[in-house]
């Protein structure tokens, strides 16, 4: 019977860890990581052509480029978490899980103020700059991901003793 650190997993169940950490992971690193990635590509195929330049500069002020990176750190940390779920090391991988969701979802709105310049194309000659407080909301989505941080510190803490 294998061991996975301080746990003996039976080989079925360990590839079904493997299996399943790895299509989580797989799921999270398409939606968090190649989205943001090829969100103007991927926008530009429902958007009429006389419109591409517009919806592109628009879309691009959108993503942050730290995003795709934190993305695949997310999607590894889900992967980790599947896998050495029960084990001494689920603690310390949660918490790092969380504190990288947490990053994400702080890049992801901008810190909580979202700029967007809207191209003199699209409103008659004039150049709209648009200015969105979304704190609160950031906020908001940000308290799973520091309770996710604290779920990890408490069981570090608990399996310690």
């Amino acid at each position: 019977m294998p061991r996975l650190l301080d746990l003996e997993i039976g080989t079925g169940w360990l590839a079904l860890r493997i299996v399943g950490g790895a299509l989580l992971s797989a799921l999270v690193f398409f939606f968090l990581s190649y989205v943001p990635l090829n969100l103007l590509e991927l926008i530009n195929r429902f958007v009429p052509h006389e419109l591409l330049n517009i919806v592109g500069s628009i879309v691009s002020g959108l993503v942050h480029p730290f995003l795709p990176t934190l993305g695949a750190i997310v999607s590894i940390s889900v992967f980790l978490e599947v896998l050495f779920r029960k084990t001494k090391a689920y603690g310390p991988i949660l918490m790092l899980a969380g504190l990288a969701s947490t990053l994400y979802v702080y890049f992801a709105f901008q810190g909580g103020a979202i700029t967007l310049i809207l191209p003199k194309g699209l409103t008659m000659g004039v150049q709209v700059k648009a200015y969105l407080d979304l704190t609160i909301i950031m906020l908001l989505c940000m308290l799973p991901t520091l309770l996710t941080v604290l779920k990890g510190a408490i069981i570090s803490f608990s399996r310690q003793k």
